[in-house]
């Protein structure tokens, strides 16, 4: 999933991507959101987002801030 996503196939890429975060893969997570984004789903991927935040705190000073910068307008990716 994540190589499809990468490769510019959001749409493909998101049933294997679901299976990895049903797995609970971390990084699948973000691939996901990443994949929902290129294909212009924001609501999708800023749910992902949360979710993501809520299943690894640790991270969630850099999630708020990728959720902002989102919300803003300001990103359209999740990798830049």
């Amino acid at each position: 999933g994540f190589t499809l996503g990468e490769g510019g196939g959001f749409k493909e890429s998101i049933p294997h991507l679901d299976k990895a975060v049903k797995a609970d893969y971390q990084e699948a997570y973000l691939s996901l959101a990443h994949s929902y984004l290129q294909m212009d789903h924001k609501k999708d991927a800023l749910t992902m987002l949360n979710t993501y935040k809520i299943k690894f705190p640790n991270d969630a000073q850099n999630t708020d801030r990728l959720i902002g910068e989102i919300e803003a307008g300001k990103r359209y990716s999740i990798w830049q």
